[in-house]
């Protein structure tokens, strides 16, 4: 099932994209989505799905493996396979790392943190030593439904015009990751100082 959900995403390619909308600054979203709405019912009822979840699944095809690369991922991606307006946004990458993606102006951003957490250590809890260990499960049990999207050429040229602004604006980011392990909020903690 999660296979043919990226398969199918793959077919869309970079110019079919939806979410890459949601990386445009504020005016330009707010008229591609007045557009996306006006083209068709259905993409109505698709950008209802997106919006109403309590959150997203977000199946990347990169394989990041250097601190550096996990964090580029998880801040932005490609752009393609994100919707930067949900709140909490689980990133699964090829090569079976996760992270997430939060838009905190619904929810302070120490609950979106603490949130994914709370994820991090169940799902590591687990140990899973093969997916399948879990035993069969019909891939029609999960009730997974593709969300259509009709494009005309005022959303494409919308698309286009997110695309080259998400591309200009991840260029001139510049990021470094540093791991500091010895010292983290414990010790802030028996300071009596908040570690937020």
């Amino acid at each position: 099932l999660l296979q043919k959900i990226i398969d199918s995403a793959e077919n869309l390619g970079r110019t079919r994209s939806i979410g890459i909308l949601t990386a445009a600054l504020r005016d330009d979203w707010f008229a591609a989505r007045e557009c996306l709405l006006q083209v068709s019912v259905d993409n109505s009822a698709s950008l209802h799905a997106l919006e109403s979840a309590a959150f997203l699944v977000s199946l990347d095809t990169a394989s990041p493996t250097t601190h550096k690369e996990f964090s580029l991922a998880c801040h932005c991606g490609d752009g393609v396979d994100r919707f930067f307006d949900k709140n909490f946004q689980i990133i699964v990458f090829a090569n079976g790392r996760y992270g997430f993606n939060g838009e905190h102006s619904l929810t302070d951003a120490t609950t979106d943190m603490r949130l994914c957490n709370t994820m991090v250590r169940e799902a590591e809890a687990l140990s899973l030593e093969h997916p399948l260990s879990l035993g069969a499960v019909a891939a029609d049990g999960f009730g997974a439904e593709e969300l259509k999207f009709s494009y005309n050429s005022a959303l494409i040229s919308h698309i286009h015009k997110a695309i080259d602004y998400f591309d200009t604006t991840v260029a001139a980011h510049e990021l470094s990751t540093l791991t500091f392990d010895s010292y983290g909020k414990e010790n802030i903690k028996k300071m009596q100082v908040s570690p937020d």
